[in-house]
């Protein structure tokens, strides 16, 4: 490939034709528009964004099924909250950079004496 000129390439970038809808494809995709629309889809309003509202009924009255689903929409996280049970005293340096934090007094002696020897 190396002594081949610049305008030469091995992408193939010609267009292929495509191949017609066989009889059942096409009956496939009539079946499926036609179930779309009467579970309440209509392609003309579909938004990627807000809410979709579905609409299913059915012919017996406890078998109704009504409502808006929102989109992008979730429960609230609930933030964090400090209980007060340990309090960080600092930061130490127990073994070359090995930064380790410090919650006691007792802690801070013992990376003290470990650092010492």
């Amino acid at each position: 490939m190396h002594m081949l000129p610049a305008y030469y390439t091995t992408t193939n970038t010609r267009k292929r034709k495509q191949k017609k809808k066989t009889a059942s494809v096409i009956k496939a995709e009539y079946d499926h528009q036609k179930w779309l629309k009467t579970m309440g889809y209509d392609h003309k309003r579909d938004k990627c964004s807000g809410g979709v509202t579905i609409s299913l009924t059915d012919t017996s009255p406890a078998n109704q099924l009504t409502g808006s689903i929102p989109v992008g929409v979730g429960a609230k996280r609930e933030p964090n909250v400090y209980s007060g049970e340990r309090k960080l005293l600092g930061i130490a340096t127990m073994h070359k950079s090995n930064l380790v934090p410090v919650w006691g007094e007792k802690e801070a002696i013992e990376i003290a004496k470990m650092r010492r020897g």
